[in-house]
């Protein structure tokens, strides 16, 4: 502590007398009391210490050095010197006040203030007789808080008291936020009464004078310390106030809680709505598209407005959008939510059948719009599921979206009835989570996706000439993601030969530049090009060397740049089969490169929180590639070993290993094979040894993860890609 001691005594070298001052002593820390006691016993100043504090007992040791306390009460009490002092006595005794009244500060400074001002105000109307003249000015300004028995009373008086026009202000300020912008409130108030443009300057001035007058009555403050660059989320580009805009933030939040449940409901939905309309109007022009806060914040205030169906279609809208920008975390928030909303309408009976929570009273009051959206927000649901690797979650949300279909009344027909396509796709990808009992157990859903498929491309080519491109463009979708079902389902219980029939004939109808974003909007994945990826993998379980490696040319030139780039799903799975039969190739460069330039720089290009089930196994398959090209340098290696060494990295749990199975090759194998591979790397023998063991131990697990049983197809290919591997690291670790 000597270096603070310094410091403090030069800056108090002209001082005899030092106050050293502590607010909230009960939440200091030890080492703080320390550097205070150390000041009391080393300076040749004198000090007198002020706290504040919540009472405190010697329980509370972990909370006040009860020691120190101890210490000064024992050295200074005989003196007079130390005194305590309870503020709510004081209170008590000076002001005459109820001790109910002063038990409701609770250690609120702001509370204690606004109270204390009242309680005096009062105490001196009342002493003087009403002769003195501060007092009946204070008395003739604000007699309702001169009367005001609790902190509700004086805060609800005071905002009561407001001009209607400042009330009102205050009221949307609550609405928009603890924090909000000047333009903020000019825009909100733009929208709800409609201001022509050569008025907008003064309207805004007028709102401007609002904020000015709650300012003065203590309710809000500026922002002084920071820059008045407006960072909101409406339009405001053009706007001729823009120039001078000022940040506000409410001076407590008592101002604002009180000011919000006084509000009526009623009013709060219409302001909420207008703050949606405002933002979505933003979005739409492309301000803060991408932006995410401000996609949840239109969402947020479209919700509290109450409009269910307008709920669902924003939800629909920024749930897809975060998505995209790989946030399925925050997307199912909003999917959940606005399929909470209808559940405030529903009227029926807890005893009565339900479909995802909904009472079949409620669902027979609905419009097929409704039921539409009801269906899109599950699929959208059961998508964010399988990317977050919960397939129980994915399967349950997939059901539900069925189930309303099956229980819409028969008198309403859906807006979209290729929904039913997005639902069939869900239920399938949910089985990759899971062993695949039997191809029966598939072929049911496989087999209604491809007969609605056929007879949908049918139709279309029959009223090709009343019918829009778009819509034959669907129905070729349709059907390409269902060939694509079908040919994966073959190949899951080894028919691969079935398999390549189903490809060829996916390969006329699918193209890659075409329809693989119209894919990723309608289902979330591209699915034929992870089929047609997959067929790489077939061929080299067949040993037919020679197609696979001309598959995966394919893919190379004349799938992934023609694929969707901002579909990163998507492409690792297109790259994932290809990856270890370029590998054991001899190609693990080129496929290094490839993973870097196309899932890499999308990934990159991503927030920190964007979630994509491929991203922890990228590391790990760069490394891989990396030691399987013979680039690795001295660096690196060091590196990789003390990854591969720790025991936590490199077990990725089954649901990884389910989806990546199914792929072709589990998660766990490759840290297995990176264990072998450094192996060879170092020369000491125990860390050797070390890393056969843990490959050794995760490849046999894996192995027997994938394993075909009687009860279940297993993993085929996932299965033959480990076995010589376990071969290896077993004559490896015999050498050790």
């Amino acid at each position: 502590f000597g270096h603070i001691m310094a410091t403090f005594e030069y800056f108090t070298d002209y001082f005899n007398l030092i106050l050293l001052t502590i607010e909230d002593a009960c939440k200091l820390d030890d080492l703080s009391w320390s550097v205070v006691e150390y000041m009391f016993e080393h300076s040749p100043k004198m000090i007198m210490l002020a706290t504040t504090s919540r009472c405190i007992n010697n329980d509370d040791s972990n909370i006040l050095n009860i020691e120190f306390l101890d210490k000064l009460k024992n050295d200074t009490s005989k003196e007079n010197r130390y005194h305590e002092i309870d503020v709510a006595d004081a209170l008590r005794l000076h002001l005459e006040a109820d001790p109910k009244l002063i038990d409701s500060f609770e250690g609120d400074t702001f509370i204690q203030f606004s109270i204390t001002e009242n309680m005096k105000a009062r105490k001196k109307v009342k002493d003087c007789g009403g002769n003195d003249e501060d007092a009946l000015a204070l008395s003739a300004k604000d007699p309702a808080a001169i009367d005001a028995e609790n902190v509700s009373e004086l805060i609800l008086n005071r905002i009561d008291r407001l001009p209607t026009t400042v009330r009102k202000a205050c009221f949307a300020g609550a609405i928009l936020g603890s924090k909000f912008e000047l333009l903020d409130m000019i825009i909100v108030f733009e929208h709800e009464t409609v201001v022509e443009d050569d008025a907008r300057i003064e309207h805004s001035r007028m709102v401007k004078a609002k904020m000015d007058a709650a300012v003065s009555r203590g309710i809000l403050e500026v922002i002084e310390d920071e820059d008045c660059t407006y960072r909101g989320s409406f339009k405001v580009k053009g706007h001729p106030f823009a120039h001078l805009n000022v940040k506000y933030r409410f001076a407590h939040n008592v101002w604002r809680s009180h000011i919000l449940s006084s509000t009526l409901d009623s009013w709060k939905q219409e302001m909420h709505a207008s703050i949606a309309n405002a933002i979505e109007e933003a979005v739409e022009d492309g301000e803060h598209d991408d932006d995410v806060e401000t996609l949840a914040r239109w969402f947020s205030h479209i919700e509290e407005s109450g409009d269910s169906r307008k709920t669902s279609e924003v939800a629909h809208r920024v749930g897809a959008k975060m998505e995209q920008l790989c946030l399925p975390q925050e997307a199912k928030v909003i999917y959940r939510e606005a399929i909470k909303s209808w559940k405030v309408m529903d009227t029926g009976e807890d005893t009565e059948e339900k479909v995802g929570g909904l009472t079949l009273t409620l669902l027979k009051t609905l419009e097929a719009k409704d039921f539409d959206l009801l269906i899109k927000l599950h699929i959208g649901l059961g998508r964010c599921f399988a990317n977050l690797l919960d397939g129980d979650g994915s399967k349950q949300a997939y059901q539900t979206a069925l189930g309303f279909v099956q229980k819409m009344p028969k008198s309403l027909k859906l807006e979209d009835p290729d929904i039913i396509f997005p639902i069939l796709t869900g239920l399938f990808v949910a089985r990759r989570f899971e062993h695949i009992v039997s191809l029966q157990d598939e072929e049911g859903i496989v087999k209604i996706a491809l007969k609605k498929a056929r007879a949908n491309l049918k139709n279309s080519a029959a009223a090709a000439m009343t019918m829009t491109g778009d819509k034959s463009d669907n129905c070729k979708l349709h059907l390409a993601q269902a060939l694509a079902m079908n040919a994966e389902m073959h190949a899951r219980h080894g028919r691969f030969e079935e398999a390549f029939v189903i490809v060829s004939e996916l390969l006329t109808i699918y193209d890659a530049g075409d329809h693989s974003a119209l894919l990723g909007e309608l289902y979330g994945c591209d699915y034929p090009s992870h089929c047609i990826a997959q067929q790489a993998l077939w061929y080299v379980h067949l040993g037919n060397a020679e197609k696979a490696i001309k598959a995966c040319r394919y893919v190379c030139k004349e799938l992934l740049p023609r694929l969707d780039p901002t579909n990163v799903n998507s492409l690792f799975e297109v790259m994932y089969p290809i990856v270890w039969v370029m590998k054991d190739n001899g190609w693990s460069l080129n496929c290094r490169k490839l993973m870097e330039d196309y899932v890499f720089k999308q990934l990159n290009s991503l927030s920190d929180r964007a979630v994509t089930y491929g991203k922890p196994l990228l590391a790990p398959m760069m490394a891989l590639l990396d030691m399987a090209g013979l680039t690795c340098t001295s660096k690196l290696l060091p590196e990789y070993s003390r990854w591969a060494l720790n025991e936590r990295n490199g077990q990725f749990g089954s649901e990884l290993n389910f989806l990546t199975g199914y792929h072709g090759r589990t998660a766990d194998s490759i840290t297995a094979e990176i264990c072998l591979l450094l192996s060879y790397y170092t020369e000491d023998t125990e860390i050797s040894r070390k890393l056969i063991e843990k490959g050794l131990k995760l490849a046999t697990d894996v192995k027997n993860f994938a394993c075909p049983t009687e009860g279940a197809s297993g993993m085929i290919i996932a299965h033959q890609q480990l076995l010589p591997l376990i071969e290896e690291l077993k004559d490896v670790g015999s050498y050790l």
